[in-house]
């Protein structure tokens, strides 16, 4: 490498790693690293992929100018008994370790990898090369940064030792970002302690929150990661509900009622001087505004009213009429879908209700399933750790 390809490279790794210490988006993180690690190893595609609450390494960004379609359904396994865990990037987050190979690792037949086996012919993708994105002291495994090369050959000893210097970085700032995310998650807790549902009732509203985000169009990671934010904290005002009316087994009096209604406003003022949350304290703020402005804090009526509030509306709703409540059973999806409808363009945002409407019952279900399963942190680091 010449002299002026070296400072090049220093220049650009510099401003990466003074972008990533200093970011509080997670996602912001990830392609930083993706857009660098392309660039500096001159690699038609790397992705990152990081850890899901079910146990698969899905990809969160990717960089490089190959084109991206179908590689939103790549899905990884980290168990090595498995087709779809046999790969680079999964023995890389296993083993805590760099791993390169030839690009084509021995997928059983049965596995559909044909968008993936068609980036590998189309572009020439002979070489992979997989980076942990692991934490220096704690050893704790974020993801993976895997770099698709077209040549039969990895990068050499001195890139090697850049790029897994950048990962440490990158799995520092992620760190310090999960450490956010736990002491939020702490929030949640501390209101479970006072409102046993509260908890599964927030990890399920994350997940619906995400799915209808996705079906309207959402994809942008830093919008979704707002959104998850404000998903997570927006019934945090509640903590400051007296006992008597949080748990209350029977109808609420008028002068209980506007104490409940104030959990928005508090939830507002409480994660208004978090950091990195952005317009996720707007969600907090506004999820219980109505489509026709009847609603609370503030009024708001259409789309004077923030999407991520109009979608976590419908997922808070939806999750409310499906779970048991003291003063009554739980709904039937079909009951609480009908009540969706006959409320959108009043309650409801209709576009919303439309794009619940397009998911199955048996897709509801799952996600409600795979929320209640754990504590719902996007790297899990009670796990990670281990």
């Amino acid at each position: 490498m010449d002299l002026a390809s070296c400072l090049r490279q220093e220049k650009l790794l510099h401003r990466a790693l003074e972008t990533v210490v200093r970011t509080n988006s997670e996602s912001r993180v990830l392609q930083i690293v993706a857009d660098t690690v392309s660039r500096m190893l001159d690699a038609p595609l790397v992705l990152v992929s990081a850890p899901d609450p079910e146990g698969w390494l899905l990809p969160r960004c990717s960089g490089g100018p190959v084109a991206k379609e179908g590689i939103e359904r790549l899905r990884i396994s980290v168990d090595t008994a498995a087709p779809e865990g046999r790969g680079a990037t999964s023995l890389a987050f296993r083993d805590r370790r760099y791993v390169g190979s030839p690009a084509a690792p021995p997928y059983s037949p049965g596995v559909d990898l044909t968008p993936w086996r068609w980036h590998q012919s189309a572009f020439g993708l002979d070489y992979v090369a997989a980076f942990p994105l692991i934490h220096a002291q704690r050893r704790i495994v974020f993801g993976v940064l895997t770099c698709y090369l077209s040549r039969m050959q990895g990068p050499d000893e001195a890139q090697r030792r850049v790029v897994e210097g950048l990962a440490c970085v990158a799995a520092s700032a992620l760190y310090r970002l999960a450490l956010q995310e736990e002491t939020l998650l702490s929030l949640v807790t501390a209101l479970q302690e006072r409102d046993g549902e509260t908890q599964e009732h927030t990890f399920r509203v994350v997940r619906f929150s995400e799915q209808l985000a996705e079906l309207l169009g959402w994809s942008n990671l830093e919008d979704l990661e707002r959104l998850r934010w404000g998903a997570m904290l927006h019934d945090v005002g509640k903590i400051c509900l007296p006992l008597a009316v949080l748990r209350k087994p029977g109808r609420l009096t008028g002068e209980e009622i506007h104490q409940v209604r104030r959990h928005a406003e508090v939830g507002y003022r409480i994660v208004q001087g978090l950091e990195g949350l952005g317009e996720a304290r707007q969600f907090v703020r506004f999820h219980h505004e109505r489509f026709d402005g009847e609603g609370y804090p503030c009024g708001l009526r259409g789309d004077a009213i923030p999407e991520g509030a109009r979608i976590l509306a419908v997922a808070d709703a939806f999750d409310a009429m499906t779970s048991e409540r003291p003063y009554r059973p739980a709904l039937v999806y079909q009951r609480a879908r009908a009540e969706l409808r006959q409320a959108a363009g009043r309650q409801f945002d209709p576009r919303a209700v439309r794009a619940f409407c397009s998911v199955s019952p048996q897709e509801w279900e799952r996600l409600r399933q795979a929320a209640d399963r754990g504590v719902y942190s996007r790297y899990c680091l009670h796990r990670a750790g281990a």
